[in-house]
């Protein structure tokens, strides 16, 4: 049997009156047409409504109607219309990821060419160059967002950018020069799709960036922050022990931003839903980070891996989210 499918809709928009369906496109087999539709009220991606398609058939015994098609023949037409707009689709998404690495590539040059003058130099040349860097920061971290892998991105996203002065652009672009070649590399190799690497970091960099530059009368957060570059550097080297003491020091460092002396204070204190993520962190992370501190050695030992920190990973934010929210 030869097939055809012309797709005419790819996004619904919602029909302008309620009983009209939404003709998604016409799939021709042998010489017969059949014609899929939507619901009048769907909107947004056809293939999201795939579920509900009809198929409507021409009246050949009555001008300008339709009859419900039904059967084995129906639902081939609707296999067929969903195979094709899953195909447009890919197509559109790989034509779109070629175009913004092809910017990409165009911003990073611009950036190799980015000449960056001295502290001593023209106010405005100072100036050009912390606009102009900036605005290729800015652009590099949006395009590179999906065509790079997640690893790479995280820590393209802790590059500086709070660029206001040229000593800004002296703190930031060393930290995105050594993102660069991982970049690059990956602009050359992508990521195969359906593989999502491990994350870098357990604590969310922007949110330690966060914490830094609060101005607390009666909290200095330099050693929260401290600790929290830390826990992100030994998971990154794989120091599993060391991440988790970390840990368990952030719990016992806190609990006077709460107005409390212990973490169980803190725990027993909060609403419901928090009570619930702290409640994880003080029976789950601290006993598990007390088994490795006092542990003796045995006749036959297993160093922990990634994956025994990794299900701590939201609840430690949660907490951090909740400790910016005091200090401010």
């Amino acid at each position: 049997m030869n097939s055809r499918v012309v797709i005419e809709q790819q996004r619904l928009r919602g029909a302008s009156q309620s009983g009209f369906l939404q003709r998604v496109g016409i799939v021709y087999l042998d010489a017969d047409e059949y014609r899929v539709f939507a619901p009048p009220h769907a909107t947004g991606e056809a293939l999201g409504w795939v579920d509900h398609f009809t198929v409507h058939q021409p009246d050949k015994e009555s001008f300008h109607s339709e009859i419900v098609s039904e059967g084995a023949l129906a639902v081939l037409a609707i296999k067929l219309a969903k195979e094709e707009l899953e195909k447009t689709k890919a197509d559109s998404s790989t034509r779109r990821t070629a175009n913004r690495k092809v910017k990409l590539r165009g911003f990073l040059n611009d950036l190799s060419r980015l000449g960056i003058c001295g502290p001593g130099d023209d106010p405005d040349e100072q100036l050009n160059v912390v606009i102009s860097y900036k605005y290729l920061l800015i652009n590099i971290k949006a395009l590179s967002r999906g065509i790079v892998s997640s690893d790479v991105y995280e820590q393209l996203e802790a590059v500086p950018s709070e660029i206001e002065t040229i000593y800004d652009v002296y703190n930031s672009k060393p930290h995105l020069d050594a993102v660069l070649v991982d970049l690059e590399t990956d602009l050359e190799e992508p990521t195969p799709v359906g593989h999502t690497p491990s994350r870098t970091s357990l604590i969310e960099p922007k949110l330690i960036e966060e914490l830094k530059k609060v101005e607390s009368t009666e909290f200095d957060t330099t050693k929260l922050t401290g600790y929290s570059e830390e826990i992100n550097s030994s998971f990154y080297h794989g120091n599993v022990v060391a991440c988790l003491l970390l840990m368990r020091t952030v719990l016992n460092h806190v609990p006077p931003i709460f107005g409390y002396k212990s973490f169980a204070e803190v725990t027993a204190n909060s609403g419901k839903s928090l009570r619930e993520n702290l409640e994880f962190l003080e029976s789950g992370l601290r006993k598990l980070a007390d088994l490795y501190a006092h542990q003796p050695i045995r006749k036959t030992e297993q160093y922990p891996t990634k994956g025994q920190v990794e299900p701590f990973r939201a609840h430690i934010e949660v907490l951090l989210h909740e400790v910016l929210g005091k200090l401010k």
